[in-house]
């Protein structure tokens, strides 16, 4: 008798069904980037760096016509009417966890900016070095008319008083000027350090930081400073005069000067700085101004590609040369002093209804009751980047309507991605752990990369998901809610996603 007859038949054992899937939160989701409505010299080469960087496509698009804005700015204001007139600055907010490549991709698109500033910082050398020879040499006369004049004062020699005087005048008129030397790019993030250098140094700048936790976690966002910087930084994006108080110098009278912006924030840092100060942002006006982005995260899917040629890039690269090598026009107390571009008629019809369009929006039952500050912003701009996107065309004249379509869709995505902000920053932090875990696992998923529990602790791009606790309690959220499950492989455990999950994201 064989073994085989005192077993029982075998039996089909159906896989284990996977339980309903449920949503850990409600949030919007996520629309695809605009990229045909930006004008073929920036969306060719946005595609150029996204087929080599694989970065977000959110992300690169952003970084690049943030960076275009900064090289604008200098050159032209835009009027969406006879009253209404703004700089062509823009503010620019992408949350990304580190490693999601926006230091490279801000590379790429800053280097025309990188190569102005140390053109400038040579020839600024040479020039600071004679004017401080010219300005000691002013000095020290100017000195010996002052001692000259306390001697004629204790003489009591009106005569010499009164020639002296006029010497005096006269030698203070010939006083060297001081060497300002053009300089974009604005290291330092924290509020007061960006005003002194568009007021002392060079008026128009670029902050263009991958580390947002310097700009919302510094000592310029607590409580105590807060509401004046927020109000510093608003002003600027409203090119309107103000005056900063400072408590060991004379105020700082902030006016004629241009500031553009690029953000770049991990989530976890955003939301404890909204859990602290979101009323104030959002009241102030603060965060309106800001174009939202929340893209997707790529890692895990990045496969090498070598680099190959970026004809794009490069003609981009040479407007932006171009746009910066033409001096800016300044007037005599180192102010910017532009001309302004109009819409044309055709051009402001699109913007009256996107306006109006907008604006009943923002009715209780409206799609954008929910973020009626930014909303209140966004037709503002739609007219800076519809300018943006005209004079990196080389267009002659008003701007026209297809520029204004193109970047009212460009705005209108921004609007969706500040709602999906304001969605995910209320999320409690298990859920976003969950979130982050799931998202990470589908990528992985997708290009066939089983994963273990203990590679989350290895690999995960998060700090916080590589701690056991965090792991654990995410990896419990995603079952509770059949989305993910534990098995074994062996001795190993590992985790899969529900095939639901999969389906949808594909």
């Amino acid at each position: 008798m064989s073994i085989q007859t005192l077993l029982p038949d075998p039996v089909d054992v159906p896989p284990i069904a996977w339980p309903e899937c449920t949503l850990l939160a409600n949030p919007r989701e996520s629309v695809p980037y605009p990229l045909e409505s930006l004008p073929p010299i920036l969306r060719d080469a946005v595609t150029e760096v996204h087929d080599y960087m694989q970065a977000p496509l959110a992300l690169i698009a952003t970084s690049a016509l943030t960076a275009c804005s900064a090289c604008v700015q200098a050159h032209c204001d835009v009027a969406r009417d006879a009253v209404l007139k703004a700089p062509t600055s823009l503010f620019s907010l992408i949350l990304a966890e580190s490693g999601e490549r926006k230091t490279a991709v801000d590379g790429l698109f800053m280097r025309p900016i990188h190569d102005h500033d140390r053109h400038h910082a040579e020839i600024g050398f040479a020039n600071k070095q004679a004017h401080e020879a010219a300005f000691e040499a002013w000095e020290t006369q100017h000195k010996a008319l002052a001692a000259k004049l306390a001697k004629a004062a204790k003489d009591g020699d009106a005569k010499a008083i009164e020639a002296t005087q006029k010497a005096m005048e006269a030698s203070a008129s010939k006083q060297p000027k001081k060497v300002r030397i053009p300089s974009l790019l604005i290291d330092d993030a924290t509020p007061e350090a960006v005003m002194q250098s568009l007021v002392q140094s060079w008026p128009i700048g670029y902050l263009a930081t991958s580390e947002g936790g310097s700009f919302f976690g510094g000592h310029g966002m607590k409580d105590e400073a807060i509401m004046r910087n927020l109000a510093m930084f608003n002003s600027r994006w409203d090119g309107s005069r103000s005056k900063i108080q400072r408590s060991k110098a004379e105020p700082l009278e902030v006016n004629g000067v241009r500031l553009s912006a690029c953000v770049m924030v991990q989530p976890h840092v955003l939301d404890n700085f909204m859990r602290s100060n979101g009323t104030v942002a959002r009241g102030s006006g603060f965060l309106a101004r800001f174009l939202v982005t929340w893209p997707e995260s790529t890692q895990g899917s990045r496969q090498y590609k070598p680099p190959g040629a970026m004809p794009a890039l490069t003609r981009l690269q040479h407007i932006m040369r171009d746009l910066l090598d033409t001096a800016p026009p300044l007037n005599a107390m180192n102010q910017v002093d532009v001309f302004t571009l109009e819409l044309s008629a055709q051009g402001f019809e699109v913007w009256e209804e996107v306006y109006n369009a907008i604006e009943s929006h923002l009715a209780s039952d409206g799609e954008f009751s929910d973020i009626r500050d930014s909303a209140s912003k966004a037709a503002d701009n739609v007219a800076r980047i519809a300018a943006v996107f005209h004079s990196l065309e080389g267009r002659m004249g008003k701007i026209q309507a297809d520029s204004v379509e193109a970047s009212a869709e460009v705005v209108l995505y921004h609007l969706r991605e500040v709602q999906r902000l304001f969605d995910g920053v209320a999320v409690p932090e298990p859920v976003q752990h969950a979130k982050a875990l799931e998202d990470w696992l589908v990528i992985r998923a997708t290009v066939g990369v089983p994963t273990s529990v203990n590679e989350i602790l290895q690999h995960h791009p998060s700090r916080k998901l590589r701690k056991k606790e965090s792991r654990n309690a995410a990896i419990e959220l995603l079952e509770e809610h059949g989305r993910a499950r534990e098995f074994l492989n062996g001795n190993t455990k590992m985790i899969e996603l529900n095939p639901a999950i999969l389906e949808v994201r594909s």
